[in-house]
């Protein structure tokens, strides 16, 4: 976890900041993410989510509105990012706890939610993962995981190197046939890859800020997603525990 530690400072000042825009503007994943969750809903009553990696909330906030009746916990690694959920008098109603996901330690859940967490680890790891998720979901829950999870049989593994990470930020593209072999050996089920496709353009608005998204559009009018020079198979995953 060290190279995620090292970022803290970054976590909770300009990576803070930057995410408030999503707040009033929902972020075109989440919308899919939204979308999913309602139309794959475990049956029952008082279900809970956790949204694990939940930086400020702003996922949390949006599903507040879709779906009061959620009981819903936000897990972050870091306490000024918690505490500043905590503090948000948007998201009163909501718990926010500081978790680590390769240690993850919550009550039972039937929606767990992972956005942009899981391509730090290596595969080892990424399997425990998902083996704890398994083991904290009710039976008939649900996993929402939006990564980069790409359609070829290539795993790739890329250390971003840049100002913040100036000894490389390992950074994992799983294949979709390895994520779906491991799940099933977990005991997943009705596991379904849907690609990403950004609906808007977004332009390179500062080319020395690697982090922002900007998008460049194919002859047949994809939109493919880049970061810096890094391209990214955004993808959303859901699966269900029988």
């Amino acid at each position: 976890m060290a190279q995620i530690v090292g970022s803290a400072e970054y976590m909770n000042t300009a990576y803070m900041d930057y995410q408030k825009k999503y707040r009033q503007t929902m972020r075109e994943s989440d919308k899919v993410t939204i979308s999913l969750i309602q139309d794959n809903l475990p049956r029952g009553e008082s279900l809970r989510l956790l949204d694990i990696g939940c930086h400020n909330g702003n996922l949390l906030y949006h599903l507040k509105q879709a779906m009061p009746q959620l009981q819903m916990l936000g897990g972050d690694l870091f306490q000024g990012v918690i505490d500043q959920c905590r503090a948000d008098q948007d998201l009163i109603g909501i718990d926010f706890q500081v978790m680590d996901v390769t240690d993850l330690k919550c009550p039972s859940m039937d929606i767990i939610v992972a956005s942009a967490v899981l391509c730090r680890f290596d595969e080892q790891q990424f399997s425990n993962i998902w083996k704890r998720f398994f083991d904290l979901l009710r039976p008939g829950g649900l996993v929402v995981s939006f990564e980069w999870y790409n359609p070829f049989r290539q795993n790739l593994r890329i250390a971003e190197e840049t100002d913040m990470h100036p000894g490389g930020l390992i950074l994992n593209f799983w294949s979709q046939h390895l994520v779906r072999s491991q799940l099933q050996k977990i005991g997943f089920e009705d596991m379904r890859f849907q690609m990403f496709e950004i609906p808007i353009d977004l332009e390179l608005q500062d080319p020395t800020d690697p982090f922002l998204t900007h998008t460049r559009q194919t002859s047949d009018g994809q939109r493919l997603q880049f970061r810096g020079a890094l391209f990214q198979p955004w993808c959303h995953l859901v699966t269900r525990k029988p």
